[in-house]
């Protein structure tokens, strides 16, 4: 699976992570789904948004961001990320990407 892909490049162990799907999702509570320190979110366009206007509404600096996307391809991207700057419309949003989503402090 290319989410172990992502988890290998930042050394994370898999059984620290939970991984859930959200593809069209266009309401997200992250309080509701953020229950470990990492969480993997297997994302298309629409929830990258959603994402991103959870988080700023409860507290930006209480998560880290990573994307990857085009995992286990020779066009891989696995970069550290904000959802507040426009940097996020830099990357492929026609597949599937992944989010691993870091929480440093309660939401």
């Amino acid at each position: 699976m290319h989410q172990n892909t992502l988890l290998q490049r930042l050394a994370i162990p898999a059984s620290q992570v939970e991984i859930l799907t959200l593809y069209a999702q266009t309401e997200i509570d992250l309080r509701e789904i953020l229950h470990r320190r990492y969480t993997l979110l297997l994302c298309d366009s629409s929830t990258i948004n959603a994402i991103r206007k959870h988080i700023y509404e409860i507290n930006p600096q209480s998560i880290g961001v990573v994307i990857g996307c085009r995992l286990g391809t020779d066009a891989e991207v696995v970069e550290q990320m904000t959802l507040f700057d426009g940097s996020h419309r830099a990357y492929d949003q026609s597949e599937p990407f992944s989010l691993l989503i870091e929480k440093f402090s309660e939401l």
